[in-house]
């Protein structure tokens, strides 16, 4: 049997995966601003 999430868990999911997804941004940013920055 599947459990029902609450709202809060619900709440705290969605806020966990924009923040994952943030963090992939940011990550794939970097990778590829730094080495024009670097190689100039």
């Amino acid at each position: 049997m599947a459990k029902q999430l609450t709202d809060d868990e619900l709440n705290l999911r969605r806020k966990a995966r924009r923040r994952l997804i943030g963090a992939v941004a940011l990550t794939l940013a970097v990778v590829v601003i730094l080495p024009m920055v670097l190689d100039s």
